[in-house]
C-alpha cells in the first residue's frame, strides 16, 4: 500500500483588508508570503515580522493610521529592495528613505521624501553641454513636478 504524503501549499498571498486590526499580534504571518495587503485597517506601526519576510514582493499599507514614527523601521529593512511598496505618503511629513546618494555619491543616512524631492529638483548647471541651434556651450538643467490639473491646462 502507498503511503500518500500531501504537501503543504505554500501560502503566497495574505489578504487582510478591512479587518479593522490594531495590531498584527494575532495573525500568523507565513514566511513563503509574497504579497501582504494590510489596507483599510487600523495600524499605526509596522509588525516587526515584515522585515523578516524574505520572498515578500509587494506590501500595501494603504488606509491605515500610520505616522512618520510607525512607518520609520521600514527605512532599516534589508528586504525592502525590489519591494512594491503602496502606502498613502500623504499621511507623512517625513517619511525616512534609505539608501539616498549625496551629489559626491556618499549614502545620506535618514534621508526623508521631501530630502529626497528637493535633491531630485535642484537646479544643475551643466559645462559640457552644446547647443545645436545655438551658440550656448552651458545650460541650467532642472526637473519640475507638474500636477494632473496642470498637465491639463498645457
Amino acid at each position: 500500500m502507498e503511503e500518500k504524503v500531501e504537501e503543504e501549499e505554500e501560502v503566497r498571498c495574505l489578504d487582510l483588508t478591512s479587518y479593522q486590526f490594531h495590531d498584527l499580534g494575532e495573525v500568523e504571518i507565513p514566511e513563503s508570503i509574497e504579497e501582504l495587503d494590510l489596507t483599510a485597517n487600523r495600524l499605526s506601526k509596522l509588525d516587526p515580522r515584515v522585515a523578516l519576510l524574505s520572498h515578500l514582493k509587494k506590501l500595501s499599507l494603504r488606509q491605515n493610521l500610520y505616522n512618520d514614527e510607525g512607518i520609520k523601521p521600514l527605512s532599516r529593512w534589508d528586504t525592502i529592495s525590489g519591494l512594491h511598496l503602496l502606502v498613502d505618503f500623504e499621511s507623512f511629513h517625513c517619511l525616512p528613505l534609505s539608501p539616498v546618494l549625496d551629489r559626491s555619491e556618499n549614502i545620506i543616512d535618514g534621508c526623508t521624501l521631501m530630502d529626497c524631492l528637493k535633491h531630485f529638483t535642484a537646479v544643475e548647471h551643466l559645462e559640457s553641454y552644446h547647443c545645436s541651434r545655438c551658440w550656448h556651450i552651458a545650460v541650467i538643467k532642472h526637473l519640475s513636478l507638474k500636477s494632473e490639473k496642470d498637465e491639463q491646462q498645457a
